[in-house]
């Protein structure tokens, strides 16, 4: 069962990263007008290496939903758990500090959500090591 929840994350993450990559790889200054934030050349360069680093990180995460070894799984989870988790904290300070407008906060709750999720995976996954038992 966790295996199956874990590769329906991996899916819906990967979609979810592709769907920024495009955002911020192709149409930077418009991703932002839409969360209130008008960069200037600088915050159009980081958006475009963000939107690099979300095609990189889908690409393996799309992948990473054949996975069948508990430790690759682990592995994948566990990157969902630390780069969503963190990303989420940083959100929600930029919404405190006024940085992005209210469209801003769907980032921050789908990056919780996923954390959260990927964190219910691992701890459902426990210390077992065949995945035929999930």
């Amino acid at each position: 069962m966790f295996l199956r929840i874990s590769q329906g994350l991996f899916i819906f993450t990967a979609l979810c990263s592709f769907a920024n990559e495009v955002a911020y790889l192709l149409f930077p200054a418009a991703s932002l007008a839409l969360l209130g934030v008008q960069p200037d050349g600088y915050g159009l360069v980081i958006t475009r290496y963000y939107g690099a680093y979300a095609l990189g990180w889908g690409w393996l995460l799309w992948w990473a939903r054949h996975a069948t070894q508990a430790a690759l799984v682990r592995a994948f989870l566990g990157s969902i758990l630390v780069t969503l988790s963190i990303s989420a904290v940083v959100g929600a300070l930029g919404m405190r500090a006024g940085v992005f407008g209210p469209l801003g906060w769907i980032l921050v709750v789908t990056d919780s959500i996923l954390s959260l999720g990927s964190l219910l995976a691992l701890w459902g996954m426990g210390n077992r090591f065949n995945l035929t038992d999930l």
